[in-house]
């Protein structure tokens, strides 16, 4: 028996083994979550529309409930490509040198709303009461840098860590003294409270455009530019519809969100829907991003400029 010849047939076939396995493991589809809210209805409408040809381009989508579930997925391998807030994406940011923005594909000075209870009538009146907010989102950041704008220390009120799904419940057995949350948890606070509650604020920043952006990694962006075109292209399509046709796509949207026809298109005016990116959406995520490092939510504040796909 010849062994050499033995010896490297063996390791011929071990190598074939080991390329076909290779080729066999080599990840084909690109997968993207999404949050079914009020803020991602970009991505509701399009994928609704096939805007994405998610079949044919391989793109598997999944769907959450919020934005930080949707980091969360991002943060341990479970997706590669994720819509979110700039209270998550900050978070991401500041932990994941490979993590990169794509675009913006929306945003909402006046999203987030303060309901209260009817009792309180001034921001002194919220000294020593409770609210509730989701800890480590958007909202909770736009809440602390409302509360600094208008002279109130955050330790002057107790914050209550609370999945917004909770929040109408908690307002209706007066566990809390009001709530800060964007669509549709606000509105689910009003709706089941009616009158016993009301619009405090809706923590308006004129340095802050609230962008949502769509996030990835470095190396998923290189190896799946066809699919992330693809769903480019879907969100300036669908972007395009909720500009032109709001009623029409109200319509769609409310059987995935569950509002009315006439609240879905009230929360969706209170978004502005057009891809890209400028300074000012940087400005966001910076300004979002020092408020979660004072919170110490991040150890270290990223560069935004640095986590920008230029091409």
């Amino acid at each position: 028996m010849n062994y050499q010849n033995f010896t490297t047939k063996s390791i011929c076939f071990l190598l074939s083994l080991i390329l076909i396995s290779s080729c066999t493991n080599k990840q084909e589809n690109l997968r993207l979550v999404y949050p079914n809210k009020v803020n991602y209805e970009s991505f509701i409408l399009a994928n609704d529309n096939n805007l994405f040809n998610a079949a044919q381009n391989k793109i598997e989508i999944q769907t959450v409930n919020s934005g930080i579930q949707a980091a969360e997925a991002f943060n341990t391998g479970n997706t590669d490509i994720i819509a979110t807030g700039n209270g998550p994406a900050a978070i991401i940011l500041s932990n994941n040198p490979e993590a990169v923005i794509i675009a913006r594909y929306a945003t909402g000075e006046r999203m987030h709303r303060m309901i209260a209870d009817t009792s309180i009538h001034s921001i002194n009146d919220l000294k020593g009461k409770r609210i509730g907010v989701q800890q480590g989102s958007s909202t909770h950041a736009t809440l602390l840098n409302w509360f600094q704008n208008n002279g109130l220390s955050k330790d002057a009120i107790t914050l209550v860590p609370m999945q917004p799904s909770n929040m109408p419940e908690a307002m209706k057995n007066k566990q809390l003294d009001a709530i800060a949350g964007s669509e549709p948890w606000a509105l689910n606070v009003e709706k089941l409270c009616n009158e016993s509650v009301y619009e405090f604020s809706n923590l308006y920043d004129e340095n802050n455009t609230q962008a949502h952006v769509l996030i990835t990694k470095r190396s998923i962006y290189g190896n799946f530019q066809n699919q992330i075109n693809e769903i480019v292209n879907g969100l300036s399509g669908a972007n395009q519809l909720l500009n032109s046709q709001p009623e029409e796509s109200a319509q769609i949207i409310s059987n995935y969100i569950g509002l009315t026809i006439e609240e879905q298109m009230i929360c969706t005016s209170r978004l502005n829907w057009e891809l890209g990116w400028n300074q000012s959406d940087t400005q966001s995520l910076e300004q979002t991003a020092k408020i979660l490092f004072e919170l110490k939510e991040i150890r270290t504040m990223p560069n935004i400029e640095e986590h920008l796909i230029n091409e």
